[in-house]
């Protein structure tokens, strides 16, 4: 059963951080509030790490890793974008 929770938790994670995707991280919305960034990263995150803790196998441990740190990236990449990093100084 846990198993199964872990699994579902994991599809959770991506389609939460899916939807924030569609409006609320994105930089045509503006600067996003810290409850929508928790909402659509911090709770993805919480669903991937409890996923990990019960994952037995390595390469599904890995696996949830690695999409941890891919939302961890595209939502950093966001802020920066959003803070004006990428903004050409000429």
């Amino acid at each position: 059963m846990n198993k199964v929770l872990a699994i579902t938790g994991n599809i959770l994670a991506l389609a939460i951080f899916g939807v924030g995707l569609i409006s609320p991280l994105t930089p045509s919305t503006g600067t996003p509030a810290m409850g929508f960034i928790f909402t659509f990263v911090g709770l993805p995150l919480i669903l991937l790490l409890y996923a990990w803790l019960v994952y037995l196998n390595q390469v599904a441990k890995s696996a949830v890793v690695v999409e941890g740190l891919c939302i961890v990236g595209f939502a950093s990449c966001l802020s920066i974008l959003q803070a004006g990093g990428f903004a050409s100084s000429s």
